[in-house]
């Protein structure tokens, strides 16, 4: 009867000892998950970070109208952290300010046109409109305004021309005035 009580009492410690062993590598794995997801959010904040900084690193590059550090900025951003959102809407939005950039140039040179064109300087004129159209050679306005401001700065070169020859006419340089004549029609037809 003693060595059964004692072999109970043996079970007993041994079933205990092994719950306990079984209940600290639960709580063992329990801290290890723990950990591991403490460490996964982590580095996801992290990630997120670092991806909300590249991305306003790049607006920033994008508001001083550095166009191209932030389509650089922005590739190396992508690289590092794949198409991920903030970074996917960047491209649009960086195509879209140079482009407001780009326009507001050619408004610019445009307006600079007119203004040179009102003050009879159809030269300045036609390279403000010729820049416009480096820039976007597309630009229906200022191949239009083109094509008339050269026939304008013609007809005030034609109406100088006449000038100078009824001047030399009217003083009497016949042979001057002759090859200036001549001179005007190679010019001008």
């Amino acid at each position: 009867e003693a060595a059964r009580r004692a072999a109970e009492e043996e079970r007993k410690r041994a079933d205990q000892e092994r719950r306990r062993a079984e209940d600290e590598k639960r709580r063992a794995e329990e801290e290890r998950r723990g950990a591991e997801e403490r460490q996964r959010a982590e580095d996801a904040r992290r990630k997120a970070d670092a991806i909300a900084s590249a991305a306003a690193g790049v607006e920033a590059l994008m508001a001083a109208g550095d166009f191209d550090g932030a389509s650089r900025a922005l590739t190396e951003a992508q690289r590092a952290h794949g198409k991920v959102e903030p970074l996917t809407a960047l491209p649009a939005r960086l195509e879209a300010a140079r482009r407001e950039v780009q326009q507001a140039a050619i408004r610019q040179l445009l307006d600079r046109a007119e203004t040179l064109a009102a003050a009879q300087r159809f030269g300045e004129a036609i390279q403000a409109l010729q820049e416009a159209l480096r820039q976007e050679p597309g630009q229906a306005q200022a191949k239009k305004r083109l094509a008339t401001l050269e026939e304008e700065r013609k007809g005030q070169e034609l109406a100088r021309a006449v000038a100078a020859l009824e001047l030399l006419l009217s003083r009497g340089h016949l042979e001057q005035g002759k090859s200036e004549l001549q001179a005007a029609e190679k010019t001008y037809g």
